[in-house]
């Protein structure tokens, strides 16, 4: 599930709108996907993942270290991230919403790690990228859960060494997070959101057209990233499943 060729082929199913998450990882040099440590980490989280959504054991991913999960959402490359938010957020939302939890950052790292996770989270809202990796239904209740785990932490008193941030990017990351999620939440759950699938595809098309206008314009011709992944193919069959429509 995480591995090279099936995170390829999830990739294509996301048309264009995957070329938001290709762009994000453009922009990144640190994944360490290609470490040969990692990747074998990599094809051995993928076949246990397989395993446990085959056989729907929720509770094994239930059960998954939090601190492990969160340092793999920020070493993994953009697009593997957004594979492993998307197969945790479909197999338990509040899963995914524990890994925002300011209890995991214990040191220098761990908060580097969070930080990571809530920017990739935002920007995966605000590139609507949430909406086509999710449906409608699953959407409203990953921001709900999201919501839920960050607001408290950042609204609730508290000792000022327990809610204090550690530094100004944490603040800045902890507010934009938190005004993102808010924003979503009035939009698509108090806003009227309970329009149909087909509604809501519509306004991902419309989206996903300005997303990619902008890609266009900043990325130049690119062959393969350090994921190993064929961009290009990527964006080809995107335009073919778009001419077969």
């Amino acid at each position: 599930m995480l591995d090279d060729r099936s995170l390829k082929d999830w990739l294509v199913t996301l048309g264009n709108t995957a070329k938001a998450a290709v762009d994000a990882s453009l922009r990144e040099d640190w994944p360490s996907d290609e470490e040969k440590n990692i990747k074998e980490l990599i094809e051995d989280i993928s076949s246990a993942l397989t395993d446990i959504t085959q056989s729907n054991e929720i509770e094994i991913i239930k059960s998954l270290d939090n601190s492990t999960l969160l340092g793999l959402s920020a070493l993994f490359s953009f697009p593997r991230t957004l594979r492993l938010i998307n197969i945790l957020g479909t197999a338990d939302p509040d899963k995914l919403a524990s890994l925002t939890d300011k209890s995991l950052a214990i040191d220098e790292e761990s908060k580097q790690f969070l930080e990571m996770l809530y920017v990739r989270i935002s920007y995966t809202a605000r590139t609507f990228l949430m909406l086509k990796i999710f449906s409608s239904e699953r959407t409203k209740i990953i921001f709900t859960k999201l919501n839920e785990k960050i607001k408290p932490q950042s609204s609730t008193p508290s000792t000022a060494t327990a809610t204090a941030p550690a530094t100004e990017v944490e603040a800045d990351v902890e507010a934009d997070v938190e005004a993102d999620i808010e924003a979503d939440i009035e939009a698509d759950i108090e806003a009227d959101v309970e329009a149909d699938v087909q509604q809501v595809d519509g306004f991902i098309k419309e989206k996903t057209t300005e997303t990619n206008k902008q890609v266009a314009a900043t990325t130049t011709s690119v062959g393969f990233d350090e994921d190993g992944l064929d961009l290009d193919d990527i964006s080809d069959t995107g335009k073919e499943n778009s001419d077969e429509n």
